[in-house]
């Protein structure tokens, strides 16, 4: 009786250990089709997630549009480009914050006046990974034409 005791509490000692080193997996998470986007406010009542994603994007261009239609005091011409590539976050709170813009710049003044304006954009409903139930973070790279 004493052998069958002591070894039950080596399995137990030998299985805990053997738990403790083994790390859980992560699963995967890639965008799926099936993943909730961020919703902009106003959104809310589209159909389909495609719809409330094209609507978030018309939404974002329409406040940058807004912005560039106020005088600026920094000189886009003097750009070597047509194009700013704005880069966006939007984090698991909902919150949009402005990462770049073209690739690399976080310090110039159109930077820091674009980092104003996007401080400005409402609060949304953050994008979720349905597979996992959580809120997320997504990446956004948004074309700007500069004439």
């Amino acid at each position: 009786m004493y052998k069958i005791l002591l070894g039950f509490v080596f399995l137990g000692v030998v299985s805990c250990t053997h738990l403790a080193q083994t790390s859980p997996q992560k699963p995967s998470v890639s965008w799926q089709n099936t993943d909730q986007p961020p919703v902009f406010p106003g959104c809310e009542q589209e159909p389909s997630t495609e719809k409330q994603w094209l609507c978030f994007q018309q939404k974002i261009s329409k406040l940058f549009v807004d912005f560039f239609e106020n005088p600026i005091t920094v000189d886009l011409h003097d750009m070597r480009k047509d194009t700013l590539w704005v880069h966006l976050r939007i984090d698991q709170s909902g919150n949009v914050i402005l990462d770049a813009v073209n690739e690399s710049d976080t310090t110039s003044d159109l930077f820091q006046m674009l980092q104003k304006a996007v401080a400005q954009f409402p609060k949304m409903s953050p994008p979720t990974k349905t597979n996992l139930g959580v809120t997320t973070q997504v990446k956004v790279r948004l074309p700007i034409r500069v004439p």
